[in-house]
């Protein structure tokens, strides 16, 4: 087809198509407004959530219907019936929400707070009333009432005030509308277990709330529980709660603006001491005073003639006041001055066991004067084993400890001295099994001596040092007014030391020792004792001296000590001489220990002899090493030699190959020129 035609097709084509659009766009838009009335009268009557000016308009025009709270309201705008409720199912879904408050309320009546003392009966009242907010109008009722006090059933008496005597406390009331009034009452009885204090007595309610509901015509219920409380004061601390005073309730008593005079008597007197007491606590059961009797003068300055001073006084009321009266005479050695006498009390408070203590005073005048005692005491003392004096006790080994006592009075003689040794350190000094601690003396006339023994051991263990050591003294002297009892105290040390014991090993020698040169010896040391071993030295003698003596330092226990050192033989042949060991002890006493040397020494020439034999031997062994040191030198030359030998020939082979071959170079070279030239002739010609 040829392109003129081709385009005048196309061109028709598109022309047809131009036509049929127009037409079909034509009957649609005489369609459109119909079909946009219809859906929007459909979304009036199904959309209710739709502007108002929307859903008017449209309403307006589509259907011609109502308002728009009234399409709202019925759902169909051609609906007459739209505001009829008759036709809904009934409402059964209804949720009660409760309320925060008790259904019932203790009325303000003005009602004070139970009070009460334990042992006694109380009355708790409750005064209800209905709660509006649960109860608003007479279609409500409070039905199944019931009220329980909430007793505890641990740390009761803290918490719980009452006697638990009843086996059921539940109150129950009958149905309660509105505006209704109802009382409960309760006897409890206090408690004696109860202490003083302010108790809450708590209440738990359970009931069931009933109402009608008006719209629906069901009934609706609700259980509810809730709690009411009450106060109840305890006035005062039972018999067994166990609350006792913080301080003593028992006091001496005193008058207001006047002091109670204290007795005044000589020794031998017989005097009335009067003490008046006040109770200032709880009340307090089976009250019983008595004085504190003592062997002192100082505290009682009576003669103690009766068995018993107690006296009972029975039951005492916070407050009560009552006075006792007690008969003493004066002891015929109390001395001059005011004397404290202490009274103690025992008594019951609130079911617990108590006692306090108060004072009275007495002063005595004229009061005895005693004779001063004499005077004892420890003079010296000395250790002695076996019957021999030592100056220090070593340990593991028994003594006798020996102390002379001395009465340095003038006149007076001492009488049924006893004295007691006290060994403080017991880890180090004991008594000897069998032996006691005190030692008695008859009698000590003035400026004399007595001598008293002890038997002490030291443990194999003990410390070294001084251990102290006491003696008590006491005694009498006999006077025309009477006996005078003296005592008296002295420390005295006794010193205990450890035994040393240094083992000596056999001595060592190294080499060959010859007569008049040094040699090596070692000799080891071990402390076996259980102290230490001081400023530790080496000398020698018989035979063997040392240019220096050997100071080895210290050896602690358990510990030893390799000595090396060396001595000189000053004698040939076999023999042995003699190393001492010198050491101190902690004390500074000196130790000596002798050990044989076995010595197997050369003489002089001898000596020498060997020592030129030695030097030929190694003249010898140095020409022989020179000879060995020698051939080795010529055989590494030979081998030089060898090498350079064969370097040497190799080179001149290689340089005459390339001689030869430089020449037959030659030869060719020529042989290929005259080749060259002939051809260039030939060519020429």
């Amino acid at each position: 087809m040829k392109e003129p035609v081709r385009r005048r097709l196309l061109a028709l084509l598109a022309a047809l198509c131009v036509c049929v659009g127009s037409s079909g766009l034509s009957a649609r838009a005489a369609q459109t407004p119909d079909v946009q009335g219809t859906e929007q009268g459909t979304d009036a009557e199904t959309d209710g959530e739709k502007a108002p000016e929307e859903t008017g308009s449209l309403t307006e025009q589509g259907t011609g219907a109502q308002p728009k709270e009234t399409d709202q309201s019925s759902g169909n705008d051609s609906d007459d019936t739209a505001g009829d409720t008759s036709a809904e199912k009934p409402n059964t879904d209804v949720k009660v929400t409760p309320s925060n408050a008790n259904a019932l309320l203790l009325m303000d009546a003005g009602a004070q707070s139970p009070r009460a003392v334990p042992g006694r009966t109380v009355e708790v009242v409750l005064t209800l009333a209905v709660n509006r907010e649960w109860l608003p109008s007479e279609k409500y009722v409070l039905r199944n009432i019931t009220i329980t006090p909430d007793i505890p059933t641990d740390s009761t008496k803290d918490t719980w005030p009452f006697d638990v005597v009843g086996a059921s406390y539940v109150r129950h009331l009958d149905d309660m509308t509105y505006n209704s009034t109802a009382e409960v009452w309760y006897e409890f009885s206090v408690s004696e277990f109860a202490k003083e204090g302010v108790y809450p007595v708590n209440f738990t309610v359970n009931a069931t709330v009933w109402r009608e509901d008006s719209v629906n015509g069901t009934d609706i219920t609700e259980d509810v529980e809730f709690k009411l409380n009450v106060f109840m004061t305890v006035t005062d601390n039972g018999d067994m709660s166990g609350v006792t005073s913080g301080i003593g309730p028992l006091n001496v008593a005193g008058r207001e603006n006047t002091a109670i005079a204290s007795p005044t008597g000589s020794p031998g007197e017989t005097v009335v001491m009067s003490m008046p007491i006040v109770n200032k606590g709880g009340t307090l059961e089976n009250v019983t005073v008595s004085p504190v009797v003592t062997g002192d003068l100082e505290t009682f300055p009576f003669v103690a003639q009766d068995i018993n001073y107690g006296r009972e006084m029975g039951r005492m009321e916070k407050g009560d006041r009552q006075q006792i009266d007690w008969i003493f005479t004066i002891s015929p050695y109390a001395t001059t001055g005011n004397k404290v006498v202490t009274f103690r009390a025992t008594y019951e408070e609130n079911g617990v066991y108590g006692e306090c203590t108060f004072t009275g005073y007495i002063y005595v005048k004229n009061g005895y004067t005693a004779n001063t005692a004499a005077s004892l005491m420890v003079s010296g003392y000395g250790l002695y084993v076996n019957d021999v004096p030592v100056t220090t006790l070593e340990a593991g080994n028994d003594a006798v400890l020996k102390v002379t006592l001395k009465n340095n009075a003038e006149k007076n003689a001492v009488y049924k001295a006893v004295s007691t040794l006290k060994l403080s350190d017991a880890n180090s000094l004991i008594l000897t099994g069998g032996y006691s601690d005190a030692a008695y003396v008859q009698s000590i006339s003035a400026g004399s001596t007595a001598e008293v023994e002890y038997h002490i051991t030291a443990r194999a263990s003990a410390a070294v040092g001084p251990s102290a050591a006491t003696i008590a003294l006491t005694y009498e002297t006999h006077e025309n007014e009477g006996a005078v009892a003296g005592s008296a105290s002295s420390s005295i040390q006794i010193p205990v030391k450890q035994p040393m014991n240094l083992q000596l090993d056999t001595p060592v020698v190294y080499g060959s020792a010859v007569q008049g040169e040094p040699v090596a010896v070692s000799l080891n040391m071990v402390n076996l004792g259980r102290s230490r071993a001081y400023n530790v030295s080496v000398v020698a003698m018989d035979g063997v001296s040392m240019q220096d003596a050997y100071f080895g330092g210290d050896i602690l226990a358990a510990g030893t000590l390799n000595a090396d050192f060396q001595v000189i033989p000053n004698k040939s042949g076999e023999f042995a001489g003699t190393l001492v060991v010198q050491y101190e002890d902690a004390d500074g006493e000196l130790y000596t220990q002798n050990v044989a040397l076995s010595m197997t020494a050369a003489g002089a020439d001898d000596g020498a002899l060997a020592a030129s034999g030695d030097s030929v031997q190694e003249q010898e062994e140095t020409s022989s090493s020179w000879s060995l040191w020698l051939l080795l030198a010529l055989a590494v030359l030979l081998l030089l030699a060898t090498a350079w030998y064969f370097l040497r020939y190799r080179r001149g082979r290689t340089q005459a190959e390339k001689t030869q071959e430089n020449a037959e170079n030659d030869v060719e070279g020529e042989s290929s020129e005259e080749e060259t030239s002939e051809e260039s002739g030939d060519a020429d010609r």
